[in-house]
C-alpha cells in the first residue's frame, strides 16, 4: 500500500508540493496528517483531495484576502483546510458547501468534512446539452448568496445520462454572476471543460468593454 506521500507525489509536481510546504510548513502538515488518515486506510477508495498548487493559491487568497462568504461547489478536503485557516485569522467566515450526492454527503459527515457545519444536500439539474456538454447547476437559491465573493468549483464529480459518463461544465458560477451583476472571485480545481467555459466567458465580457 503507498503512503500519502507517495500517493500524493503521484498526483503532484513535486515543486508544488515542495513550494507549500516551505512557505506554509504548519498548513502543510496539517492538510497531510488529515489526508493520512484515509489513505493509508485505503487511499483506492478516497477520490477526494487535489494538488498541492491548489491548497497553495488557496491559502494565500484566505490569508491575504480574507473573504467573508465563501460558496463551495463539492466539499472535502478544502472545506477542512477553509476551516483551520479561518480560526486561525480568527475572523467570521460564512461558508456554504454543495454535495450532489447523497452517498457522499453521508461519507463526508462521517470524514469530518463538514467542520462548519453548513454543508446542504442539493439536486444536479442539467441547463442544457450543446456540442455533448451538459452545463449543470447545483439546485439552489441565489438569494441566500448575494453577500458572496469568493466560490470554489470541485463539482460535480460525474454526470450520468443512461449510465453513460458525459463532458460537464458547472454554470452555478455563470449564475450567480449574471444575478448579481459582478464579478466573483474564484478557483476550480481540474475540471478542464469548466474552466474553459469561464475563460471565454471571460475574454468576451473583456472584448464587449
Amino acid at each position: 500500500m503507498k503512503t500519502v506521500e507517495e500517493y500524493r507525489r503521484d498526483k503532484d509536481d513535486i515543486e508544488q508540493i515542495e513550494r507549500y510546504k516551505s512557505k506554509y510548513p504548519d498548513y502543510y502538515s496539517f492538510i497531510n496528517d488529515f489526508q493520512k488518515m484515509f489513505y493509508e486506510e485505503d487511499h483506492k477508495e478516497v477520490t477526494m483531495g487535489t494538488d498541492y498548487g491548489f491548497y497553495y493559491f488557496l491559502t494565500d487568497h484566505i490569508l491575504h484576502k480574507k473573504p467573508k462568504h465563501i460558496v463551495e461547489y463539492g466539499p472535502g478536503f478544502t472545506t477542512v483546510l477553509i476551516h483551520r485557516l479561518s480560526q486561525d485569522l480568527d475572523y467570521d467566515l460564512k461558508v456554504t458547501s454543495y454535495e450532489d450526492s447523497p452517498l457522499w454527503f453521508d461519507r463526508l459527515n462521517n470524514m469530518k468534512c463538514n467542520p462548519f457545519g453548513t454543508m446542504k444536500l442539493a439536486e444536479l439539474k442539467i441547463a442544457k446539452e450543446t456540442d455533448g456538454f451538459y452545463y449543470c447547476y447545483y439546485d439552489h437559491s441565489l438569494e441566500d448568496h448575494r453577500d458572496v465573493d469568493f466560490v470554489i468549483i470541485d463539482g460535480p464529480g460525474k454526470v450520468i445520462i443512461n449510465n453513460i459518463r458525459k463532458k460537464n461544465i458547472n454554470i452555478n458560477l455563470d449564475m450567480m454572476e449574471k444575478s448579481f451583476d459582478r464579478e466573483i472571485e474564484h478557483m476550480i480545481d481540474g475540471r478542464h471543460d469548466t474552466h474553459l467555459f469561464y475563460n471565454i466567458n471571460y475574454k468576451q465580457r473583456l472584448c464587449e468593454q
